[in-house]
């Protein structure tokens, strides 16, 4: 599972064209597999929001967008 960890994490939400090269892989046109799903279903962004704000000091609108890509995806 390919994550660019320059925008993980975004203070932003505003999207750029190279930060959507991605949709044009063959990749980006299959659908989640039923395993994906699964693990997505499980993702506790509360938990994982506070794990990352035990270990470091994020801004408060880099966990915000946390929690709004999250409940989007």
């Amino acid at each position: 599972m390919p994550i660019d960890h320059g925008l993980s994490i975004p203070d932003s939400l505003a999207i750029s064209s190279y930060e959507v090269a991605w949709l044009g892989y063959s990749q980006a046109e299959q659908p989640f597999s039923e395993e994906c799903l699964n693990y997505i279903s499980k993702i506790d962004v509360r938990k994982d929001l506070a794990m990352l704000e035990s270990v470091m000091p994020f801004r408060e609108i880099c966990l915000r967008n946390m929690r709004i890509s999250t409940l989007l995806l």
